[in-house]
């Protein structure tokens, strides 16, 4: 499409920035800054639409997907100039259902309910959306949990990730359940809890990390869980589970979306 057209602007950061564009034969040269793309190089980019590639110079482009951790992971393109998901090992790590990662973020945090001067904590950064829309409503603070490097080197290269640099955005790079019981009790006035699907993380559904969970909650503080829409593999319902150690682990259930979330409440 943008060959083909030949626009006078285009995004070379999916959509956040329009930069005015000269054509020549065989490049484009970038109004501003010092940058001239080969028109064939731009070509073979083009053929994968939702690959997203990233470079420095201008000349060497390079796709951002990686195998470590013993696994794959990609950043990938949903739609034009939209915030990217991440994909690790062929599993997408955001709700695109009829909506995208970036719009989806924002309803996490609205129905959590961020407000001005709130100190949040957000479990599973991944490219750092609900993180940066809590900021984004006011919170004071937002402490960041996220295990895996990989991820967090991914999200640096995610033109939509970049505000994670906010002094405001603490992020922590460990596994949650190691790093949870280490922060302080009564803390934070919301947690926003968005982990892998239960069969990838179960450690992240477990009693005692609900109790972790409940314990650096101030009183009245709120917990979005979001759950999804997945069953067991014995075709048990995975909201009625959480939904039964959140109760044992002392929160009140405020409402439950269904195949999406459930929002609690630490009661005292």
């Amino acid at each position: 499409m943008l060959l083909k057209k030949r626009p006078k602007k285009a995004s070379f950061d999916l959509g956040l920035n329009f930069l005015s564009i000269k054509w020549t034969d065989k490049t484009i040269k970038l109004a501003n800054i010092n940058c001239e793309i080969n028109l064939e190089e731009l070509k073979k980019r083009l053929k994968s639409s939702s690959t997203i590639f990233y470079s420095v110079d201008c000349e060497e482009w390079i796709p951002i997907k990686t195998f470590s951790e013993g696994k794959f992971f990609k950043l990938v393109s949903i739609a034009p100039y939209e915030a990217p998901t991440l994909e690790i090992s062929g599993i997408h790590m955001h709700n695109i259902a009829h909506t995208t990662p970036w719009r989806d973020s924002e309803r996490k945090v609205e129905i959590l309910g961020v407000k001005p001067g709130q100190m949040v904590l957000d479990i599973c950064t991944g490219l750092g959306y609900t993180a940066i829309h809590a900021r984004l409503r006011g919170a004071s603070k937002v402490v960041t949990l996220e295990k895996s490097r990989t991820v967090l080197k991914i999200a640096e290269a995610n033109p939509w990730s970049r505000r994670l640099k906010d002094n405001s955005i603490e992020i922590i790079n460990m596994p949650a359940e190691e790093a949870l019981p280490s922060l302080p009790s009564k803390a934070y006035d919301k947690v926003l809890h968005d982990p892998p699907r239960f069969a990838l993380a179960g450690e992240l559904y477990s009693q005692n990390f609900y109790v972790e969970l409940y314990r650096v909650l101030r009183a009245g503080g709120m917990l979005f869980h979001y759950t999804g829409a997945p069953k067991s593999r014995r075709g048990l319902d995975i909201q009625a589970g959480i939904i039964k150690r959140l109760k044992s682990a002392g929160f009140e259930i405020l409402r439950v979306i269904k195949g999406y979330a459930i929002l609690a409440r630490k009661v005292s």
